[in-house]
């Protein structure tokens, strides 16, 4: 595939994808053209309201610089130059040097669970905040709320300076029912494309071949793969020692990959851990739904033929895919960036191998169906103390137009040597080893980019992604890989693995099989303090029961426990708050 892109081709797709931890860094601010200063035309740098609300005002470089305190994750995805840290980078440079904001990292943690722990001990301790903080934990800002730790910011989102996301916030107000007590909002969302993570159904081609089998289509069919690939031998090594299905349950059926929502969405509406409407027009939790009994009845039968992963109870999900990795199971459900990881590991462990995408399974009824993805992955929340509004609403109006290819400095990417390389009036993107671009001048010495957007703390290392904004250019490569990019978007594309391509265009097509989550709200009283004890609740059932350490009856049983503990209040508060948002 060819990834130039020439100096002098205009940006024609103002889109980047999210593919959280995985996707390189599209679109952006070029290096060499920085933001104005306030010397220079400050009312390009951006603009912003005041922490009160009131007018958009030019924004003008804060002199001398001020320091913005961050709390976020800093994983081994986060890649640096060396010599570069996350306090002092090419970016936190150019906001410095641009728009007079020191970043400062006051609290970091190597992973999303150490980070939200940190933060609840700072809450309990009545430590320190940070003046932004990104967290995808809604019960944790229901807390931080409820303490007075968090600025309201509705004048805020009503006068937001940049037209995008003015509009989508306009478009979208349920997107901020999770952020919202007594009347005020307190986090603006971060935008998720809308592909992310629904499941594609991954199979063993070759396997399928050298059995005589074709991809099933409905979940009789699926039944009949499963044994074969459990007891017909489809390595051919002459051993029994493949299976079926990876599947993830030490948290349920819901995860990203290795999920069962697309088995059990081809029986029923009402899926696991999903507040879905009745024929009441009422919320019902389908992990309680009498629907979910039988689809556990058809997964018990498969996990005693050997069908499952014998160790599903135990695995999360990352773990869940080694085996469709090592050739041990045959069919795997997940998102679409699932071939560029972990499934990129595949031809590693066997070169003939041979995966592809397909839909997922239809049920008896002819039901298909699986979790929808949420509009929102995280939300800003900002300190209530907080004094640079204005800077704050500065950097986040530039690096949105920027990722949306809208300003005029988003040419070619954020950094030159980061993000691109330009060589011989040629713009080159992706890993470099297969360009023209001498190695002196490769971000890294293997040749890949780095991701520079991780590097935005104040947006969370998101690219910001409107809704259903990608698949004009997904179709453009899957259908012709040999397509020449003429942007950063459609170069990143290019270096997409072709069983990516055809797995998002299959959830692009089948993506109004989505099941939706109705409560968008945030944690209810009772949710507050039952919550956790009833999912644990939850999972330990459903696990005695597909493990046959409990009758399937044992369904009715955790059902009444689920109501007496708590469920059946956290019901009532739901549909309290959902009638009050449909009259």
């Amino acid at each position: 595939m060819k990834k130039g892109l020439r100096k002098s081709t205009p940006a024609l797709l103002a889109a980047s994808m999210l593919i959280t931890v995985l996707a390189g860094c599209a679109g952006g601010g070029a290096a060499n053209e920085p933001a104005p200063t306030a010397n220079d035309g400050a009312e390009t740098a951006g603009t912003g309201a005041d922490a009160s609300g009131g007018e958009p005002k030019a924004f003008t470089k804060y002199d001398p610089p001020v320091t913005i305190n961050i709390a976020r994750t800093v994983t081994p995805s986060v890649v640096f130059k060396p010599g570069e840290t996350i306090d002092d980078n090419v970016h936190t440079r150019w906001v410095k040097d641009n728009l007079g904001i020191i970043m400062k990292h006051s609290t970091t943690a190597g992973t999303y669970e150490d980070l939200k722990t940190k933060m609840r001990l700072a809450l309990a301790g009545n430590q320190d905040w940070p003046d932004i903080f990104v967290t995808n934990d809604l019960p944790l800002i229901s807390e931080m709320i409820s303490s007075g730790k968090l600025m309201a910011l509705d004048d805020v989102i009503a006068n937001y300076p940049n037209d995008i996301l003015r509009d989508l916030y306009a478009q979208n107000p349920q997107i901020f029912y999770p952020v919202q007590q007594d009347g005020k909002t307190y986090g603006l969302p971060i935008f998720e494309e809308g592909s992310g993570n629904p499941p594609v159904m991954y199979i063993r081609q070759d396997w399928l071949d050298a059995l005589g089998l074709q991809a099933p289509t409905t979940i009789e069919e699926f039944e009949q793969v499963l044994d074969a690939f459990t007891n017909g031998d489809p390595d051919g090594n002459g051993q029994k020692d493949t299976f079926g299905l990876s599947m993830s349950l030490d948290k349920g059926f819901m995860t990203q990959m290795a999920g069962a929502d697309a088995i059990i969405g081809a029986y029923t509406d009402h899926l696991p851990k999903i507040w879905t409407e009745n024929e009441a027009g009422e919320l019902v939790y389908g992990s309680v739904d009498p629907s979910l009994k039988p689809v556990l009845g058809v997964l018990r039968g498969w996990m005693e033929k050997g069908y499952i992963d014998p160790e599903a109870g135990i695995l999360d999900q990352t773990k869940a895919s080694e085996a469709f990795v090592q050739g041990k199971s045959g069919i795997i459900f997940g998102p679409m960036w699932l071939p560029m990881w972990p499934l990129n590991a595949v031809k590693q462990n066997n070169p003939n191998a041979v995966y592809k995408p397909y839909p997922v399974p239809a049920g008896p009824d002819g039901n298909r169906g699986f979790q929808a993805n949420p509009m929102a992955a995280s939300y800003i929340v900002i300190g209530k103390d907080f004094k640079y509004m204005d800077g704050f609403n500065a950097y986040m109006d530039y690096m949105v137009s920027a990722m949306m290819g809208t300003s005029e400095h988003a040419k070619l990417g954020f950094y030159e040597g980061y993000d691109y390389v330009t060589h011989d009036g040629v713009a080159y993107f992706g890993n470099m080893s297969d360009t023209p671009v001498p190695k002196e001048k490769w971000p890294r010495e293997d040749g890949s980019s780095i991701e520079v957007h991780k590097y935005f703390s104040m947006y969370g290392e998101a690219k910001f992604l409107p809704p259903r904004r990608f698949e004009e250019v997904a179709k453009k490569f899957a259908e012709n890989p040999d397509t020449v990019p003429t942007n950063p978007t459609e170069s990143d594309t290019a270096s997409w693995p072709q069983e990516a391509l055809e797995a998002y265009l299959i959830y692009a097509n089948d993506r109004e099989l989505g099941v939706e989550q109705k409560f968008t709200g945030a944690p209810t009283k009772t949710m507050t303090t039952k919550w956790e004890l009833l999912l644990k609740l939850e999972t330990e059932s459903i696990t005695k029961i597909l493990y046959g350490r409990e009758p399937l009856d044992y369904f009715d049983t955790f059902v009444d426990n689920w109501k007496k503990n708590g469920g059946e209040q956290i019901t009532k508060e739901i549909n309290e708050w959902y009638a009050e948002r449909n009259p």
